[in-house]
């Protein structure tokens, strides 16, 4: 996936237009949650970090698959419907 900014809205991972901003979204989509978050892991590296027994959540943090970071932020697993 190319660099940029992504969001995930309730479960969905997008990569934003230019221009598009996190607050745009979340005052449009009022209903829904919206993150902003890194680039999407790959299912390779996902299955990884379910051997490890955790994973990161969206800004990076390491925490369990069901899990939040100190951040608030949800782990990649809950983010996209996994768990």
């Amino acid at each position: 996936m190319k660099k940029g900014t992504w969001m995930v809205i309730d479960g969905s991972v997008r990569k934003m237009k230019p221009g598009i901003t996190l607050a745009f979204m979340q005052d449009k989509y009022p209903d829904k949650r919206i993150d902003k978050c890194h680039k999407p892991p790959s299912i390779n590296q996902m299955e990884e970090w379910m051997g490890e027994c955790g994973c990161e959540s969206l800004d990076g943090c390491w925490v369990e698959p069901d899990g939040t970071c100190e951040h608030g932020q949800p782990s990649w697993m809950l983010a996209l419907g996994f768990i």
